[in-house]
Formats: structure tokens, sequence, C-alpha cells
């Protein structure tokens, strides 16, 4: 089983070439720090965010949903993932998960933990994203809406001991301006290994549907992975300068279970970065 962090820096002033400072930057401290890392294969990212339509009866404004359209390379190459993210799941007062432990780098802002709120994540090939994407934008056009897209391209990789580091500029464009792109920071997503005497009857094979009924299967604690995975970062990020930029954490559900629910964690940690990108 593995257990993943995620981190994203907000560029200050929005240029392609801060971003490709600071990753370089992170780059150069890996491989100076980390004598036993080796350069893995590049990862790529896309994403489309979908918002709701509210009716044209409203009399008031509606909660809006979120619809993502995720491919993220390392986790399965041939998949893209289908992620409805309900209004009840994101709601700007939903506290944060009372177990975070304090972050010992006062410059890294924790947000709540992708909680497993009831919602629903599909998986399709990867040959059938355009035509799902033009189908929810131009056939259902007065339910969902396309608010942004996002990528990562051939994003820097590298393992180290137990654990896997995968580092990439986020790129963005707007409806109207698919040509224009501009940085949305850099993200660098931690995991490590977590021992599990069961791991041997793990199935991780895409199975097309998955149900996320927000039912707990099995808590594991997650409070020395979480702590592992600070320390590495704390590690990497110490003489890299960030600016006034704040970087913001993001950690795998501590509702974690085996199987293609990691999977799910995993669709669930991104999509809630992603989302507030936008």
């Amino acid at each position: 089983m593995k257990y993943s962090g995620l981190y994203h820096i907000p560029i200050a002033h929005n240029t392609p070439e801060a971003s490709t400072t600071v990753l370089n930057a992170l780059i150069h401290s890996i491989e100076t720090k980390f004598d036993l890392a080796v350069r893995q294969l590049p990862w790529s990212l896309t994403h489309r965010l979908l918002r709701s339509v509210p009716p044209p009866t409203a009399q008031s404004p509606l909660p809006q949903s979120y619809q993502h359209i995720l491919q993220l390379s390392y986790l399965n190459p041939s998949q893209t993932y289908c992620y409805i993210h309900p209004f009840s799941a994101i709601h700007p007062s939903h506290p944060a998960n009372p177990q975070i432990k304090p972050d010992p780098s006062p410059s890294t802002t924790q947000q709540p933990q992708a909680s497993a709120a009831p919602g629903t994540i599909i998986s399709i090939p990867v040959s059938q994203s355009e035509a799902h994407i033009g189908f929810l934008v131009n056939q259902l056009s007065p339910l969902w809406a396309f608010r942004h897209a996002l990528n990562v391209v051939n994003g820097p990789a590298y393992a180290t001991g137990q654990f896997v580091i995968h580092l990439g500029d986020l790129r963005a464009s707007r409806p109207g301006s698919a040509s224009v792109t501009s940085t949305s920071g850099i993200v660098v997503c931690i995991s490590t290994a977590i021992e599990d005497d069961d791991d041997d009857d793990d199935d991780l094979r895409d199975s097309g549907y998955m149900s996320l009924d927000g039912e707990v299967e099995e808590e594991i604690d997650l409070g020395e992975a979480q702590a592992q995975i600070r320390a590495l970062w704390i590690m990497l990020k110490e003489g890299v300068e960030f600016g006034k930029a704040e970087p913001r954490e993001y950690m795998m559900s501590k509702e974690l279970v085996k199987g293609e629910r990691e999977k799910e964690a995993v669709v669930r940690m991104w999509c809630e970065l992603l989302r507030l990108r936008s």
C-alpha cells in the first residue's frame, strides 16, 4: 500500500519563468540532498473541471457541484477518472479533520483532508475522454459548464528509499483561451510505502465503476506515514526560495482502504487541490 501527501506552491508573479525557477530549484534539492535518488519516467496530468449550472427558474444562488475529468499517468496511464464532487463535500464551512497534527513547518498551510463524503467516481478509457467531455459540455450544457483546464506535461519523478516524489509545473487555460496558458503553481506529490500484511491480496485493477458511499471499511493509523512525508517535505524545500508564496498541504483521506479505494483516495486528494485552483 502507498500513502501520499500533496503540496501546492503558488507562484507570486504567475509567469512560466518564475515557476520554472522554483521547479528547477526543487529538482536540484532532490539531486543534492538524496544521494540514492533515482530519476523515474516522466509523468503527466490532464484535468478538466465542470461546474453545475443552476436552473433558469432559480430565485436565489444555489450550491454548486463540480465534475472532474482527471488523467493521472502514474496512477493508471490507460484510465481517466470522472469524479462528481458534490457541494456537501466541499462546503467552505467544512471543518478541517481534527486528527490532523500541527505541521512542524510554519510556512506550510494545511488543507482539510479529502473526505470520503458521498460522491461517485467512474473510470473510462483515456481514448474516450474527449468524447465524454464533449458530451457533457455540448449535449448536457443545461446541466454542466466548462470551468477550466489544468495540465502537467513531462513532470520529473524520483524514487529515493521508500519514497516516490512527483513534481510538476501546473499550467492552466480557460474557455476562449485554449492556446493561452498561465502557471497555476508547482505541485509536489510525496508517496511512501505502508506495511500491510494483506498487500499480496490487493487487486489494483480498474473495475470501471467505483462508488463512494462514505462508509469506512477499515481505518489505518496513518500518523507515522504523514509524519514521514512532512519530514521529507521540510528537508526537500529547505533552501528553496518561494518568495511570499505559502505552500499548501493536502493529504489522502484517513478513511483509506485497500485495492480500488486506495486509488479513489488519490483521485479525491488531487481533485481537492485542482478544484481550488479555479
